[in-house]
C-alpha cells in the first residue's frame, strides 16, 4: 500500500512540474497602447480612442472578445468599466484596434479638485484585453497607458 503512494506522488511531482514547463513554454499574444487621442467632446464627456496594437503569434485566427479597463489620475482611481470589442485578428499578424472609452466630465471633476478647461489632466490606464486562444480558451492580456487628457473649452 505504500508503494502506491509512493508512486502516484512521484507521479503527481512529474505532471506537475510538466505543466509547469508546458505553461513557460507557451506562446501568448500580446498587447500595447500605441496612442490615446480625444475622439468626441460633448457637453458631458469626452471619448477617448485607445489604440490598441494586438500581435497573434499563433497559426489560426485570435477572437478579441473585450477590454477591462480602469483609468486613474494622481493614484485615484476615476473610471473603470468594459468595452465591447468583437475583432479578429489574423493568425501570425499585429492589427491596430480603436478602442473608445467614454468619460463623464462628472468622473474628472468628482476625483480632481481644480480642473479648469483647457487644462490637462494626467492618467494612466490599466487594461486587459480579452481574447479566445486555442487550446487555452479565453485569457487576458495585460496593458497600461499613461499620458494626459486635456479638457475642453467649451
Amino acid at each position: 500500500m505504500r508503494r502506491w503512494g509512493t508512486g502516484l506522488l512521484a507521479l503527481s511531482l512529474v505532471v506537475l512540474a510538466g505543466c509547469a514547463a508546458l505553461q513557460k513554454s507557451v506562446t501568448y499574444p500580446k498587447a500595447s497602447v500605441q496612442s490615446v487621442d480625444v475622439q468626441d467632446i460633448g457637453f458631458t464627456a469626452l471619448t477617448l480612442a485607445f489604440d490598441v496594437a494586438v500581435t497573434n503569434p499563433y497559426s489560426v485566427n485570435l477572437p478579441v472578445l473585450g477590454l477591462d479597463f480602469a483609468l486613474n489620475s494622481s493614484g485615484t482611481q476615476f473610471l473603470s468599466g468594459a468595452v465591447d470589442v468583437q475583432e479578429i485578428i489574423p493568425a501570425g499578424e499585429t492589427r491596430s484596434l480603436g478602442v473608445p472609452i467614454r468619460v463623464p466630465y462628472k468622473e474628472l471633476y468628482d476625483v480632481i479638485t481644480g480642473i479648469e478647461a483647457g487644462s490637462k489632466v494626467p492618467y494612466e490606464a490599466d487594461m486587459e484585453l480579452h481574447v479566445d486562444a486555442p487550446l487555452l480558451g479565453r485569457i487576458g492580456v495585460p496593458l497600461d497607458a499613461k499620458g494626459e487628457i486635456s479638457i475642453p473649452r467649451l
